[in-house]
């Protein structure tokens, strides 16, 4: 009955072995942040976040896609916040994650000129 419930690593290898992307480019999220004012950067920062978190833990979902927009829709991460008339900007929070992964992605493009 129904979809049976995956945590994110299943959910992933699933997504990929079906060619799909984990948040396709007509997914509901792209239109409520659009609405709201935050940026693709910022969605995705809150991407990258979500899934980190989730890969961690042991959570289960019948829905990712869903948890995500929720994520989204609720701030969960506080990674922004809102100023009437202005789009989106980072928190202290936000920039912090933001920190990490740009500090991941420079250690990642490191080891590739490495040859690792």
């Amino acid at each position: 009955e129904g979809k049976p419930m995956l945590g994110m690593a299943s959910w992933l290898a699933q997504v990929a072995e079906a060619g799909e992307k984990a948040i396709p480019a007509d997914d509901p999220v792209y239109g409520y942040a659009a609405k709201v004012g935050i940026g693709e950067d910022l969605l995705l920062l809150c991407w990258r976040e979500f899934k980190r978190r989730q890969l961690a833990g042991s959570k289960r979902q019948k829905d990712w896609r869903q948890a995500f927009r929720n994520c989204v829709q609720g701030s969960w991460y506080r990674l922004w916040f809102l100023k009437g008339g202005e789009g989106a900007q980072l928190t202290s929070a936000g920039e912090q994650v933001r920190r990490f992964f740009e500090a991941e992605d420079e250690a990642a493009s490191g080891q590739e000129g490495q040859g690792a």
